[in-house]
């Protein structure tokens, strides 16, 4: 287990000065790089400052400094990307504070077409409740106030063989650190193998292995691992049908016998799916199947039962507007988020929706409900979550383009966490005018 904070913050430099040491290291870029500072300043109005039990609402100035840096070829190339809120508040002066910061490099090497390889650590430092996928849909809202900090370092590489055959591997190492009395540091190493062999023109198969470890300060270290082995079968280069059967396994780690048993469990999953591009605007992917859950039915409620498994996103896109939905149901665990929320049934449902109104003039919108069914007994099994929680986003952003580099936006943003526990409910209603610049530097 983590022994205290101080491992947490040595972990973090000790990660971010082997990942700038292999960075400086790497190949110097040949091309032209691209520095870009900026700026954004605003005003708004919050009317549950730090999303707390009891609601308290002010005006807020914000100013939010950034800057990106791009250097190298695209077969050799470094990014940079760092930012931060800063806001002030009207009348709740001890809620005057650095909201939220981060700070992102990435590496990107390729030495040939077949051989290609990618480093990245990633900070962030936030109040938000919000967690959320690289591609921006909703995971779920934390109940926990507090800032949380996380850092996130990985190195992935893949060998291309042949036309969809090939062999890649990965590694990350993550910490997760919250300074509220509900949150416990951790950290999380994992490490996958995969790879894909096309069989004929019409058939290929893939295989995905991955393996987790979870030390937690306070709750019991876990060992976990899934595989997924995938059949696939193209219908020209944008449509394919695919089988997939996979299972995964969770073991904890307690000294008590009796916890263990409660802790652990296995799930078997398949499912039928299909990907295509149906037209240059359409785009849809879909799975169906179902999962079974092996474990000890007096402390895991999904325990002998079959669930469905699933997913669906369709995209479309028109010149002036583009539109995205998507629906998943799924068994897991929230994994990579420094949580011992043990095995949860999860329904998410979303979209989002761009429309360029007029020359300068954009809108976009999105909606986000997520459900959370926890399903292992916190007091036999030692996991943090119970019961059944619902997560709601809705937002909108009205910009104008003032100039090529200049942009003035108008924000809104709802949330409401509904739980099974009634202190861990959660609302906020947030508007926020931003007047944002940069200043593209190139040499």
């Amino acid at each position: 287990m983590m022994a205290n904070s101080r491992w947490y913050k040595v972990g973090n430099a000790g990660v971010a000065a082997a990942l700038l040491g292999a960075l400086m290291g790497a190949p110097a870029p040949l091309s032209a790089a691209t520095f870009t500072p900026g700026i954004s300043l605003g005003a708004g109005y919050d009317d549950n400052v730090g999303i707390a039990q009891q609601p308290r609402g002010d005006f807020f100035w914000l100013a939010r400094p950034k800057a990106s840096l791009e250097a190298g070829r695209p077969e050799n190339r470094f990014t940079a990307l760092g930012s931060l809120d800063y806001a002030v508040y009207q009348r709740l002066s001890d809620q005057t504070r650095r909201e939220n910061a981060s700070l992102g490099m990435k590496y990107h090497l390729a030495t040939s077409p077949k051989w290609s390889m990618d480093a990245e650590n990633t900070l962030s430092s936030s109040y938000d409740a919000v967690e959320q996928t690289d591609t921006g849909e909703l995971t779920r809202l934390r109940a926990a106030g507090g800032r949380h900090d996380r850092n996130v370092t990985s190195v992935r590489s893949q060998y291309n063989l042949g036309p969809q055959t090939f062999v890649n591997a990965g590694y990350s190492l993550g910490f997760n650190r919250g300074n509220d009395e509900q949150s416990e540091d951790s950290s999380y190493q994992r490490v996958d193998l995969g790879g894909g062999y096309r069989l004929n023109p019409d058939w290929r198969t893939e295989l995905k292995l991955e393996g987790y470890r979870d030390d937690f300060e306070v709750s019991d270290d876990l060992l976990k691992g899934t595989a997924e082995a995938r059949l696939a079968r193209m219908m020209g280069p944008l449509r394919e049908a695919f089988l997939s059967l996979g299972t995964g396994v969770v073991r904890s780690e307690s000294a008590v016998p009796l916890k263990r048993d409660a802790r652990d469990y296995d799930t078997y999953t398949a499912k039928l799916g299909y990907k295509a591009e149906l037209s240059p605007r359409l785009g849809l992917e879909a799975a169906a199947g179902a999962s079974q859950v092996a474990a000890d039915e007096k402390y895991n409620s999904a325990a002998g039962k079959a669930y469905p498994a699933g997913n669906l996103v369709v995209t479309y896109k028109q010149p002036r507007w583009q539109l995205r939905g998507y629906v998943e149901y799924k068994l897991a665990e929230y994994d990579t988020l420094g949580e011992n929320s043990g095995l949860t049934v999860t329904s998410r449902a979303g979209g989002s929706w761009l429309w360029r109104m007029a020359q300068h003039w954009m809108l976009t919108a999105q909606a986000d409900l997520v459900h959370d069914d926890f399903q292992q007994n916190p007091a036999a099994s030692g996991v943090t979550s119970s019961g059944d929680v619902d997560s709601v986003r809705l937002g909108s952003a009205l910009s104008y383009q003032l100039a090529r580099d200049w942009k003035l936006s108008l924000d809104y943003r709802y949330l409401n966490r509904d739980a099974e526990i009634n202190t861990e409910d959660r609302s906020q209603n947030r508007v926020l005018m931003l007047l944002s610049a940069d200043w593209p530097q190139r040499w």
